[in-house]
């Protein structure tokens, strides 16, 4: 085995870099100077938080992300595993603030790229003691995963090879910098590319689109309303060009064309010179006709290349008159695996990380072999055709669906329906689902 000067081998060692792109610990990966640093994340918070389209998407798969189930699961079977299972459950449901707020906390990684918690433990001691507990055990619990908003980031504080090893952060409103060490945080991210701290936000690929966007909505309304009232023009004599001392008069009579509008406030009241009638004449030059580009199509294509950066462009179908049902469900289902591999992610860091944290912290359960871990559920809601072909599939395959009437029951509160609490009337819905089979896609209806 080969060795270097030291007394460590060199395989024991990490030679290389990250190839990560930061300097004095502000990261640089992003190609646009304008999504990098601290203006970076003021447009991602102006996209988020002003942008329809944006706000739409990050706003579906926030819902989604929080509907997810979550509870303690163990591989073991020992009374200690078990127990081990039971603590971490209750230790998600006994912090001051409520595990799904935190979730919705870790989902702001979406808009940023990234998403800081510093982890605060608590002694249960009780509901009388500070801080309080539902539980009066002794044990170390969480009391509390606190965010540590992306406003607030000063720098990383990375190491030679790229990793990270905390984060300063810029307290308001004092100003003053506090580190927050990576051995007492959780940090989310959606991509960890060359182990960037900060990811990249999915609004990252439309931050183009949504600038031309933002640029082209005022343009369209100002063309709206000049389409509407007509472009203002007004006669005034030459000398207000040119005489210092009429200088308010052509200030006035500026701000009067400048100011058209039309409103619940429209008139104009003009002097008239009987010897020059043309003098401070007002006329509405109508508009020239059609525009030669449409804002709407053009507005349209911007708003579904945001969507699409994220698989979430089947929200705009149906606006347009234009999309079928299978294809919005298709969309749908690749939107949603890409929601569950984030998901993955989430659960990944909390038990890599806040997991083996707890219970280090709690000695008893230093014999556990393996431990517990978080696990999510999310639901998926079926249509009731998709119901249907779940029990005439089951009744074909002949399932005694008696033997476990939980699987009947459960697609029936999938469809909204009661559940049947006689086994013979499971029976009965089985027999009947298997003698009216419905003719299968692929065989042939032969014609009577």
């Amino acid at each position: 085995m080969a060795k270097d000067d030291g007394n460590t081998t060199v395989q024991f060692r990490e030679l290389g870099v990250s190839g990560l792109r930061a300097r004095r610990g502000v990261v640089e990966e992003e190609f646009l100077e304008e999504l990098r640093g601290a203006r970076g994340r003021r447009n991602f918070q102006k996209m988020s938080e002003t942008d329809p389209t944006s706000g739409a998407v990050l706003f579906s798969i926030r819902q989604i992300v929080k509907s997810a189930v979550w509870h303690a699961e163990t591989k073991g079977v020992s009374d200690l595993d078990k127990q081990a299972a039971e603590f971490l459950h209750s230790v998600l449901n006994d912090m001051s603030h409520s595990w799904a707020s935190f979730i919705c906390e870790v989902c702001s990684m979406f808009t940023y790229g990234w998403s800081y918690f510093e982890i605060v433990f608590k002694k249960r001691l009780g509901r009388k003691k500070d801080p309080k507990s539902k539980h009066n055990d002794g044990l170390i619990g969480i009391r509390k995963l606190a965010p540590r908003g992306q406003n607030t980031l000063d720098r990383w504080d990375l190491d030679e090879t790229g990793g990270i090893q905390g984060m300063w952060q810029t307290q308001y409103p004092t100003s003053t910098k506090k580190f927050i060490p990576i051995e007492k945080a959780l940090l989310f991210n959606t991509d960890s590319t060359k182990q960037n701290p900060e990811g990249r936000s999915i609004l990252a690929n439309a931050f183009s689109s949504f600038y031309y966007l933002s640029k082209l909505k005022p343009l369209e309304a100002i063309g709206v309303e000049r389409d509407l009232a007509g472009l203002p023009t007004m006669r005034v004599p030459v000398e207000l060009f040119t005489d210092s001392d009429k200088t308010a008069v052509y200030q006035a009579c500026k701000d009067l064309v400048v100011n058209v509008r039309r409103d619940e406030q429209e008139g104009i009241l003009l002097p008239f010179d009987s010897k020059n009638p043309d003098n401070y004449k007002f006329e509405l030059l109508s508009t020239g006709g059609r525009r030669q580009f449409s804002t709407n199509e053009i507005i349209n294509r911007y708003k579904i290349e945001i969507a699409q950066t994220v698989l979430a462009d089947f929200i705009s179908l149906g606006h347009d008159s234009v999309g079928s049902y299978a294809l919005a469900r298709t969309k749908r289902d690749i939107f949603e695996l890409a929601i569950l591999a984030w998901l993955d992610s989430i659960a990944g860091v909390i038990n890599a990380h806040m997991v083996p944290r707890l219970f280090d912290v709690n000695p008893m359960f230093g014999g556990l072999d393996e431990l517990p871990i978080a696990r999510y559920s999310i639901a998926k809601v079926p249509t009731l055709e998709e119901i249907a072909k779940i029990i005439t599939a089951l009744a074909r395959a002949n399932v005694d669906l008696t033997s476990s009437p939980d699987t009947i029951n459960q697609a029936l509160t999938e469809a909204g329906l009661p559940i049947i609490k006689d086994p013979e009337g499971i029976s009965t819905l089985a027999d009947a689902v298997a003698e009216k089979q419905p003719v299968a896609d692929d065989e042939e209806i032969e014609e009577g």
